[in-house]
């Protein structure tokens, strides 16, 4: 988490002026957002490992992003 911080960091310092506790409201934001993605896996794959093109197809049908 401490890498996506940063590139926050560096994005909202290019974008905006709204001081540091608004930095600290959006990120807060950001975070919670990212807790709410849920990605609903195949039935079949219940105590079975996926395989990476099953694993990026869910995460593609969910629109995350990956580099794997």
């Amino acid at each position: 988490m401490d890498k996506v911080r940063e590139e926050f960091k560096k994005f909202y310092s290019k974008r905006n002026q709204y001081g540091e506790a608004h930095k600290q409201e959006l990120w807060e934001t950001w975070k919670a957002s990212r807790e709410s993605v849920i990605v609903q896996l195949p039935e079949n794959c219940k105590g079975n490992a996926l395989t990476v093109s099953e694993l990026k197809e869910q995460l593609d049908k969910e629109g995350i992003k990956y580099d794997f």
